[in-house]
């Protein structure tokens, strides 16, 4: 009975988690996406400085075919990364639990087996971000224009401190 209890209050705390108010971003056809380099392999991308997920940059360079190309191909590639990564988490979390509850009779072979399973799985994952950086670029360059400087303008006026110089860029 206390299990049970246990698992519907888990369970509403879930429930209200996920369920909470999300503002939908509608993202702008004709406008590039800047990509911002967090790491040396990992990236961001942006759009009126709201940060994009794959759903929303696929639905932003769904007409430039050669972009969603690679795109599509990074979408296979974390596909296959993300179902090994459910492996690795189930088996490493088994084993885990297993030696700490009941350290005689813990199944290592099965947190073994979720070691491998991560040992493939996270390499599968450098593919996509490169993919999908290929993408972004490639639709950037077919919009033509973004690689050109932007207009910086240096003038007297107000600032947050008072008067002051106000660089614009």
């Amino acid at each position: 009975m206390k299990n049970l209890f246990l698992l519907i209050v888990f369970g509403v705390i879930a429930i209200n988690c996920t369920c909470q108010i999300v503002t939908i971003y509608q993202p702008n056809h004709g406008e590039p996406i800047e990509v911002l380099q967090v790491k040396q392999n990992k990236f961001i991308y942006l759009q009126d400085d709201v940060q994009l997920n794959y759903n929303q940059i696929l639905n932003i360079v769904q007409n430039d075919s050669e972009a969603t190309k690679y795109l599509k191909k990074a979408k296979n590639q974390i596909g296959a990364a993300s179902v090994l990564g459910y492996c690795a988490g189930f088996c490493l979390g088994y084993g885990i639990v297993g030696l700490l509850f009941n350290p005689s009779e813990a199944n290592l072979i099965i947190a073994g087996a979720g070691l491998g399973f991560l040992a493939i799985g996270l390499p599968l994952e450098i593919p996509f971000r490169k993919n999908v950086y290929k993408g972004v670029s490639i639709y950037n360059e077919n919009l033509g224009g973004i690689n050109e400087v932007a207009d910086i303008s240096l003038r007297f006026g107000f600032t947050n401190n008072g008067v002051g110089m106000v660089l614009n860029f």
